[in-house]
């Protein structure tokens, strides 16, 4: 007897070890399975354990493998969900039934990959809010379970939309609990036990009223300083908040590749970028091949004429139109350990690690007072999630005076999680580095961003947050204290 034809999707959901062996390609023609989402709606309604004889465990595994398998297709990055909240956000403030929306979860906590994009709203009519986003051109599939619209948008990103009655304190309460995590909210629901507060979305069992109409007043009814999104894991383990970086403190945007190296846009296109998203200053920093330092200096000759030729041009422009100030450009070089020399002619030189000479290597090379910044290492290093191995390496930065890259977890320049919190102890100041080819694209600045936060990095120690006069000060001090 032939096999029937199934779609592709499903006929790969057939390999999966969790697929159970009474769930043949004809049984799964015969259901009308087309995909995954077809397959957990049928083990929610139990239809997978009837059509094993009641076997609950193997629905139970399979439902859970078909969930891994969904993260694993969905999970995006943090610049990407937040695109894609964004869109959705920017869709739903149209929509008249909308009172309140925010975003919840792991995209405000600000963690480096996204399984689905958490939302929440209130509103007088919640089914009609819904509806519009179910509704919408940009959504591939959605259901609804209970207050919440479970949505798959056509690029393939999960979102979820809860939708409660507008209600001011039910939606203070509820936006704490869903950003999460779960140990930091049983802690402010135990702590609410202990002061006689009933948890609900109005913390009634009050003598007397507490109003809520913001976060704010959450902590303070519970006598609680306002915990961050993104350092409420960290306080959950009995870490203290920290001083946090804020967005609004990036005034630098490093360190960019330009056409003259491994970028594909003009340093003009990327200073045009940096000027029109509000930056003070961008550092340029292209890779120096091979060992001889005349390249080195080759590229930054270039640029510098590149660059000067670009504020001559903006600044005649400008001048007519009374524009804001251009940004500084600062050109860099990014050399391998292997070959670090004296750069002189470069604002900032970054040493980068190889997967093989990580972390010896590095400690060497900082040793020599030659580098104003190191780099993480690939993360197919040996050592390079190695917190000790970090402690070594960070141990030298601080003698040295140098400062260390920072990107976000899940990118090319993203030291372990932990990292952060050893810089902090050492004093060792961090360039957030965003490494980006494509003007006006800051993912992995925005990664190394929300990784800063986590780890309670404070602003006076991160180097973008410094003006480009006093970051220029920081290396020569640095350069003539070390030669």
């Amino acid at each position: 007897m032939t096999s029937p034809v199934l779609p592709a999707e499903l006929e790969a959901l057939l390999a999966i070890e969790a697929w159970p062996a009474g769930l043949d390609a004809a049984v799964a023609a015969a259901e009308g399975w087309t995909d995954a989402e077809d397959v957990r709606l049928a083990c929610r309604r139990n239809r997978v354990r009837d059509l094993l004889g009641g076997d609950e465990r193997a629905q139970r595994d399979l439902a859970r493998a078909l969930e891994s398998v969904a993260t694993q297709r969905s999970a995006r990055s943090l610049a990407a969900a937040r695109r894609a909240a964004a869109r959705v956000l920017d869709h739903l403030q149209l929509d008249p039934h909308a009172v309140r929306l925010a975003v919840t979860g792991g995209l405000r906590r600000m963690a480096p990959r996204i399984e689905r994009v958490e939302l929440l709203a209130t509103s007088d009519e919640p089914t009609a809010l819904g509806n519009a986003l179910r509704e919408a051109r940009f959504v591939a599939s959605s259901r609804i379970e209970g207050d919440t619209v479970h949505a798959r948008l056509v690029d393939g990103t999960a979102v979820t939309l809860r939708v409660l009655p507008e209600d001011a304190a039910r939606f203070v309460v509820a936006h704490v609990e869903s950003t999460g995590p779960a140990a930091f909210v049983d802690g402010l629901r135990e702590r609410a036990r202990l002061q006689g507060l009933a948890w609900n979305a109005a913390l009634g069992g009050l003598p007397t009223h507490v109003p809520l109409e913001t976060e704010a007043d959450l902590f303070a009814a519970l006598d609680l300083a306002p915990v961050p999104p993104e350092r409420r894991a960290a306080v959950a383990r009995g870490e203290p908040i920290g001083l946090l970086v804020e967005a609004a403190d990036v005034r630098g945007l490093a360190a960019l590749h330009a056409a003259h190296g491994a970028g594909r846009f003009p340093l003009v296109t990327l200073a045009d970028t940096a000027a029109a998203q509000g930056f003070a200053w961008l550092l340029v920093a292209d890779h120096v091949r091979g060992a001889d330092p005349r390249a080195g200096r080759e590229m930054l000759a270039a640029q510098r004429e590149e660059a000067m030729a670009w504020r001559r041009r903006r600044s005649d422009v400008d001048d007519e139109q009374d524009a804001p100030a251009l940004p500084d450009v600062l050109l860099g070089a990014r050399i391998p350990l292997e070959h670090v020399t004296a750069l002189p002619e470069a604002d900032l030189v970054i040493g980068v690690p190889t997967a093989s000479d990580w972390p010896a290597a590095a400690c060497d090379a900082l040793a020599t007072g030659q580098l104003d910044v190191l780099a993480p290492p690939p993360r197919t290093a040996a050592g390079a999630d190695d917190l000790r191995a970090w402690g070594a390496v960070i141990d030298a930065a601080r003698d040295a005076g140098a400062a260390v890259a920072f990107g976000g977890e899940g990118t090319s320049a993203a030291p372990p999680f932990g990292v952060g919190a050893l810089l902090v102890q050492a004093s060792v100041p961090v360039l957030l580095d965003a490494d980006e080819t494509m003007p006006g694209e800051l993912d992995q600045l925005l990664a190394a961003l929300g990784q800063a936060r986590r780890e309670a990095v404070p602003a006076p120690l991160v180097l973008n947050a410094w003006s480009a006069a006093r970051l220029r000060t920081w290396v020569a001090t640095r350069r003539e204290r070390t030669t």
